[in-house]
């Protein structure tokens, strides 16, 4: 399992599957609590339904939720924090 560390001391949990030349940030549905196990629970989950072959799929956990969870709860702490880590992510990726 993949972890991204961010400046605040934050590991950021996230899965690379596929090998495609499509990338794919996955981000599921609960906003700031969204986690990569979420998508089973959905009507249509892209982690099974999109084609490895043609995408390289990045599904993460945000901080504070799923294998995220230990990171530091800071005041503060909102979209552009959570667009840093997308970023950062994509980047480790």
């Amino acid at each position: 399992m993949p972890f991204v560390g961010r400046p605040c001391g934050a590991a950021i949990h996230f899965t690379v599957r596929g090998t495609g030349p499509i990338p794919v940030l996955l981000l599921a549905p609960g906003g700031m609590r969204s986690h990569e196990d979420q998508w089973g629970l959905q009507p249509y989950d892209p982690l099974r339904a999109l084609p490895r072959d043609r995408f390289t799929l990045v599904a993460m956990d945000q901080r504070h939720a799923g294998r995220s969870a230990t990171a530091p709860l800071r005041a503060g702490d909102g979209w552009a924090t959570f667009a840093a880590d997308q970023l950062a992510v994509l980047d480790a990726a």
